[in-house]
């Protein structure tokens, strides 16, 4: 039970420390630290009292508790394990530990841990090879996110207040002709803009965002070519905008080279979260157990979020 709350209590802490910093000028005068070496598992690390934190147990941790920390943030760790070492013998010292009221808790935080450890084991055992990373990218490579920008044709109307830029396009739902629209707004909107025309043509969306921001910008490469979008804000609120999509051709495409990493992280985010739903499954379903309500805590061991998908969402 011991192990179990000093794991339980430093997964908490960890957590804490990766997200806050805390001053080492707070720490109690009993905690001694070793100079971090990396070289040996048996290294000593960090000391509190007659407890010793060595290079393997530091390593173990990382890859348990704290997966993907960069290694010049492993103080954290260190800082962590040293707090939960003082907090632990301070509950101990309380009597917390041997408390009989408590038994259930303790079990509970003694099977969580476990539960924890479990699902980073599946998450751990996940791998994305070379070969996945190709097929995703041979597979998707129309898609926009894989080229730089794409070329715009576009209309635009641009507007200092929403009333006006709503009742434009109220006047558009009612039939008005877009192209009449455009022209008699064609001042304000490059103003606004600083468009040299409102009538876009074979623009690259990169350079667009010069002019309209890369919100705007980057919906043009995703929506619907010949469907009415908006009213957008501008960026600093300089305005609003409406625009329709008349043609857009791809811009040019990344090599694999330079989306590899990008695709092989989204990859194993969706492999890692399909074996903790996988292993979650396979144990209700062995054991016989229905959840009353859908979970919805986050968290190492507990129900991840749905996994992204690849087609990309509506911008309008």
């Amino acid at each position: 039970m011991k192990k179990s709350f000093n794991l339980y209590l430093m997964s908490m802490v960890i957590a804490l420390s990766c997200g806050l910093s805390w001053s080492q000028t707070t720490q109690p005068a009993e905690i001694q630290a070793a100079e971090p070496k990396a070289q040996e598992a048996s290294d000593v690390v960090a000391t509190v009292g007659d407890e010793k934190l060595t290079r393997g147990d530091l390593d173990l941790i990382k890859k348990y508790l704290a997966p993907g920390l960069p290694p010049e943030q492993e103080q954290r760790i260190i800082d962590a394990w040293k707090m939960t070492m003082v907090l632990a013998n301070q509950a101990r010292k309380s009597g917390l530990e041997d408390n009989p009221e408590l038994k259930p808790v303790m079990t509970f935080m003694k099977n969580q841990t476990l539960t924890n450890l479990y699902m980073s084991n599946k998450r751990n055992s996940v791998t994305v090879t070379d070969e996945d990373v190709k097929a995703y990218y041979e597979a998707n490579k129309e898609q926009p996110q894989f080229h730089e920008g794409a070329y715009i044709t576009a209309k635009v109307i641009a507007t200092e207040k929403r009333e006006e830029i709503d009742a434009i396009r109220k006047q558009l739902t009612e039939g008005k002709d877009f192209d009449e629209l455009v022209e008699a707004n064609k001042e304000t909107t490059q103003k606004i803009t600083g468009l040299s025309d409102p009538s876009i043509e074979n623009v690259l969306s990169t350079t667009l965002a010069d002019n309209l921001g890369q919100p705007i910008a980057g919906a043009m490469t995703m929506v619907n070519v010949n469907e009415l979008i908006g009213p957008r804000i501008m960026p600093d609120n300089k305005g609003f905008v409406l625009f329709k999509i008349t043609e857009r051709k791809p811009g040019e495409l990344i090599p694999l080279e330079k989306m590899k990493d990008q695709i092989h992280s989204m990859l194993l985010n969706q492999k890692q979260m399909q074996a903790t739903r996988d292993a979650m499954q396979e144990a209700e379903k062995e054991a016989g157990v229905v959840r009353e309500a859908p979970p919805t805590m986050r968290g190492p061991g507990r129900t991840p979020p749905a996994a992204p998908q690849s087609t990309q969402p509506s911008a309008k």
